[in-house]
């Protein structure tokens, strides 16, 4: 309390609890294994769908990566 008064108007330091890290862990490797399998199946083309829905479902998937990537979730929780 004493230390969030000498800085005004900054939030007091998250610490994550034990619980909710292993959860993050899971969901990060789960997250990761899938879009491994979907890309495997994409570039195997065996995907049914046009070529046009499969360069958009391609396309939505490397976002979502890029987004799951962009939270820099540490590997080490």
């Amino acid at each position: 309390m004493v230390k969030e008064q000498k800085k005004p108007g900054v939030p007091p330091a998250f610490q994550i609890d034990r619980h909710l890290q292993k959860d993050i862990r899971a969901e990060y490797g789960y997250f990761l294994n899938i879009a491994t399998d979907l890309n495997q199946l994409f570039n195997r083309g065996e995907i049914e769908g046009t070529e046009e829905q499969r360069r958009r479902w391609i396309r939505r998937l490397k976002r979502l990566e890029k987004k799951f990537r962009g939270l820099n979730i540490p590997t080490d929780l």
